[in-house]
């Protein structure tokens, strides 16, 4: 049985909005992550920042820093942490991060990754279909 918890990759690197983004950027690339959620000061999420924004902010400024709110993304999909698989699957097939944040009462609790839900049902998938086998074999 699907529980999202299980996928929830918890302690995840996150900035204040207006952190520096050359800081942003540093801790984005030590973190592993492919998005560093960028949060107030009761850690709920005001935005999103990745790898492609920091690129763009630098070509913008010209090479000078900025801070992450002028390069987040403010438009962005959090999901709760009692989600149902298929309401994950969606999001995922409509998003273009392969990370989304992950919230309980509208505080960050983690990310969740797309390559992790995927290898869930391609696993539960191949359950399945040695269960069917195995019922076939006592017909």
């Amino acid at each position: 049985m699907f529980n999202l918890g299980d996928f929830i990759v918890r302690n995840v690197a996150y900035v204040d909005e207006n952190c520096g983004l050359t800081q942003a950027a540093k801790l984005l690339c030590v973190s592993g992550q492919i998005i560093l959620p960028a949060v107030d000061d009761c850690i709920k999420p005001v935005g999103v920042l990745t790898e492609k924004d920091i690129l763009r902010r630098f070509l913008k400024s010209k090479g000078k820093d900025s801070k992450v709110a002028e390069g987040m993304h403010t438009n962005f999909t959090a999901i709760g942490e009692n989600a149902g698989l298929i309401d994950i699957v969606r999001i995922f097939a409509g998003e273009n991060f392969s990370q989304i944040m992950v919230v309980s009462e509208g505080v960050l609790v983690g990310l969740v990754n797309r390559t992790a839900i995927i290898k869930y049902l391609m696993d539960e998938k191949s359950a399945a279909s040695r269960r069917l086998n195995a019922i076939a074999g006592k017909v």
